[in-house]
């Protein structure tokens, strides 16, 4: 080997060490940046012989919208659609090559639920871009930063996402790595905005509208979408005085004559999980209740509800706790007595006739 040639080994080995300490302080780096979000950024080094293989991903989270933005979609129940102020986050997959920063760039992938084939490849026209002004140094954060601004710039011009056209959209393009329905995307939106809408809240302070007492958001309820907000404790309090009276209508927003229910997350926090259990049981038995081909067994030591079909509702049904069968005609007339020691005979009397 010549010295030459020599000495051009001797600097690519040390180019390829440099790029590999770049590569794992470029990560490093991250880390910290994320470090009150630890699922944004997710990666794995992989040990090749003498060289290290890095890929992962960057969740890249958008601030809230200038105005709210419409999500429509359609599933085999029809049509829904969704008002919401924060869109579901980008994610950027990428695969780190052996000469990176120092001459290739990474490789990328680019998904969000509401982005179209024409903005996906504007986005990442924009990374390509942003990577041939700082080529040679580490882009990653860079192009965090480029994909938030430019998602943004997006999303403000928009006033309806339709699902159904991105899922057809991705369906047809290969290189998409997740695949969702529209339903799914919806869904997904749906609870981002949820969870969103309420970081957001707990980060405020607001005047109960019961006990008139300054709370933070976190000791706060808010009811959608009235927007009425009252203190966690007064709503407790309100929703067990309900369970004691054994109210089984649904828990709602405790201003007089609003209708806005409290949602799961909401009773599972001012309830205890008992009291939660308890609410679920007063509020199915009274909608059972209400349903014509609903009955109890008129045992007492069962009191299942019992779904009938056109013939039961003339005859006869079984109990699924015990097994058993009673009379329905029988069951109407009386009504659950107490003393139940009439029904053998009277349920043979019925049989018979």
């Amino acid at each position: 080997m010549s010295g030459k040639d020599e000495t051009t080994e001797k600097h690519n080995e040390k180019t390829k060490c440099s790029d590999c300490e770049e590569q794992k302080d470029e990560l490093m780096a991250l880390e910290s940046i994320f470090c009150d979000r630890s699922d944004q950024l997710h990666y794995s080094i992989k040990e090749e012989g003498a060289h290290s293989s890095i890929d992962g991903c960057v969740c890249v989270n958008l601030p809230k919208l200038e105005k709210a933005v419409i999500v429509r979609s359609t599933d085999a129940k029809g049509s829904k659609e969704i008002k919401i102020n924060y869109v579901s986050p980008l994610t950027l997959t990428f695969d780190l090559p052996h000469d990176y920063p120092s001459s290739s760039a990474p490789r990328f992938s680019i998904y969000a639920a509401w982005i179209t084939q024409d903005e996906r490849e504007q986005l990442s026209l924009s990374l390509r871009d942003c990577w041939r002004e700082y080529q040679g140094m580490p882009i990653l954060f860079t192009w965090t930063q480029t994909l938030e601004d430019e998602a943004m710039r997006m999303l403000n011009a928009k006033s309806v996402i339709d699902l159904d056209a991105i899922h057809l959209d991705d369906s047809s393009n290969s290189e998409v790595g997740v695949q969702q329905d529209s339903g799914e995307r919806l869904r997904v939106m749906s609870e981002y905005e949820e969870n969103a809408s309420q970081v957001d809240f707990e980060k405020g302070w607001y005047d109960c509208e019961v006990c008139f007492d300054s709370k933070s958001g976190k000791e706060s309820v808010k009811f959608m979408p009235c927007g009425h907000i009252f203190c966690l404790g007064c709503v407790s309090s309100y929703y067990r005085q309900r369970l004691k009276d054994l109210t089984t209508r649904r828990l709602e927003c405790l201003r007089e004559g609003c209708e806005s229910a409290a949602t799961q997350a909401q009773l599972k926090l001012a309830l205890a999980k008992e009291e939660y259990e308890r609410y679920e049981s007063l509020l199915l038995a009274g909608t059972l209740d209400l349903m014509s081909d609903v009955v109890i067994c008129p045992r007492i030591a069962c009191g299942a509800h019992v779904l009938l079909d056109a013939e039961q509702l003339n005859g006869t049904s079984l109990t699924p706790n015990l097994g058993q069968m009673f009379c329905v005609q029988l069951y109407v007339l009386y009504n659950l007595q107490e003393d139940l020691s009439w029904f053998g005979r009277l349920r043979i009397r019925c049989s018979s006739t």
